[in-house]
């Protein structure tokens, strides 16, 4: 798991990824599930998030986490 200001990502295998508000850490609420790859891992550098995806690592633009953008896809 990892997290940008009040935005944490969730890797949830084969179902997704889960992308959560925290603003509130006590009741934290579903922004968004990200589909059709199985995450195991996630690293947030900056507005980038880096996935540990089961067919390689895919590159996301975070900077608007309301339009989370897939840059690329780099297969194993």
């Amino acid at each position: 798991l990892g997290y940008k200001d009040t935005t944490m990502f969730v890797c949830c295998e084969n179902s997704g990824l889960a992308v959560l508000n925290i603003k509130n850490p006590k009741k934290p609420m579903l922004k968004n599930f990200i589909t059709g790859n199985n995450f195991s891992d996630v690293i947030v550098i900056n507005n980038l998030l880096v996935c540990m995806v089961v067919n390689g690592v895919a590159l996301y633009d975070i900077s608007n986490v309301n339009n989370i953008q897939l840059i690329k896809l780099i297969a194993n």
